[in-house]
């Protein structure tokens, strides 16, 4: 992910300093390359927390074999909050380079290899 958020913010290093939403889109750059994916997780965590929790409270008898299998789902739900989080981020991150680029080919920007 650092890599793509490197290269997103050199192409946006490359917009004219007169351009002013530059200074906004790298820092957009920047802070869509630190995305972990954390609040995403622990998102995922919580809404898995309380429908077990819920489960349990109208519907289901809590043995030890329940406990362990809702607090499994629980941890996968997180793990896919993460994944989804970082996949997410990067999605964002592409459309950040198309929309940079766009824009340094209308103001006539010197040529750029996005790949």
């Amino acid at each position: 992910m650092a890599k793509l958020a490197g290269s997103v913010d050199a192409l946006a290093a490359a917009l004219p300093d007169t351009d002013p939403v530059k200074p906004r889109l790298r820092a957009r750059a920047v802070t869509l390359g630190q995305e972990c994916g954390c609040a995403m997780s622990g998102a995922f965590f919580a809404g898995a927390a309380l429908l077990a929790a819920g489960h349990f409270v109208f519907f289901g008898s809590l043995t030890p074999g329940s406990a362990a299998t809702a607090v499994g789902l629980v941890f996968a739900a997180a793990a896919a909050g993460k994944v989804a989080g970082v996949a997410v981020s990067r999605l964002r991150l592409l459309a950040l380079r198309r929309t940079i680029a766009r824009r340094l080919a209308s103001n006539g920007g010197r040529h750029v290899h996005l790949h």
